[in-house]
C-alpha cells in the first residue's frame, strides 16, 4: 500500500514538473541572426529557357533579386527589388507578404515567388536525419544543409547555411539561385 502511494506521489511530482517545463520551452524561441530592423538578401536566379522545341540549344536568363526584410511588430514584411523595379513579394495574392518571427509566411506554406520556399531554418531543422530528407555537404562557398523537397515531382534541392540557417541557394525545376550579397552577419 505504501509503495502505491509513493508511486502516485512520484507520478504527480513528475506531472507537475512536466507542466512547468512545457510552457517554458515555448518561451525560449530561437532568435534570427539579423543585424538590424531591415536586412537584405540578394540572389542571382538563373533559368534555362529553350528557344524552340526543335532546337537542342538553350538560353540562360538570369536576374538578381534583392529581398528586403523589414521588422514589423513580432514578424517581418518582405519586399523585393529586381532589375524590373521595386514591389512587394506576392503571397497568396496579398501585398505585402507578412512573415512570422521565423520567416515563414503567416498565410501559406512558403514563399512562392522565384520558388524561394523558406528563407530560414531553425537549428532544430538543420540537423540531418533520414526522415527529414537532409544532408550536410559543401556547396559553392558554404557548408550547407541540403534539403530535398518531399514532393519528388519537384526535384532538386535547397541549400541552407549550417551556421545561420539562411537560404544560400537552390537547384529546382531548371532554375538555380545563389546568394550573392547579404548584410546578415555570418553569411
Amino acid at each position: 500500500m505504501r509503495e502505491i502511494r509513493a508511486r502516485r506521489a512520484w507520478n504527480c511530482g513528475l506531472l507537475f514538473l512536466l507542466c512547468l517545463l512545457v510552457p517554458m520551452a515555448g518561451i525560449s524561441a530561437v532568435e534570427l541572426p539579423l543585424v538590424s530592423d531591415q536586412n537584405i538578401l540578394t540572389y542571382r536566379i538563373t533559368q534555362v529557357v529553350n528557344q524552340r522545341a526543335s532546337v537542342v540549344s538553350a538560353v540562360k536568363a538570369s536576374v538578381e533579386v534583392t529581398l528586403i526584410l523589414r521588422k514589423e511588430g513580432r514578424g517581418f514584411r518582405l519586399e523585393e527589388e529586381t532589375t524590373f523595379g521595386t514591389s512587394s513579394v506576392r503571397g497568396n495574392g496579398k501585398l505585402p507578404l507578412v512573415l512570422d518571427a521565423q520567416l515563414r509566411p503567416v498565410e501559406g506554406d512558403g514563399i512562392e515567388a522565384y520558388f524561394l520556399g523558406r528563407l530560414w531554418l531553425p537549428p532544430s531543422e538543420r540537423r540531418t536525419a533520414w526522415f527529414r530528407r537532409t544532408r550536410r555537404q559543401r556547396w559553392d562557398r558554404w557548408d550547407v544543409v541540403a534539403v530535398t523537397p518531399n514532393n519528388r515531382a519537384v526535384g532538386g534541392e535547397r541549400f541552407y547555411d549550417v551556421k545561420t540557417g539562411f537560404l544560400v541557394g537552390y537547384n529546382l525545376l531548371g532554375q538555380q539561385a545563389i546568394l550573392v550579397k547579404s548584410d546578415i552577419a555570418g553569411l
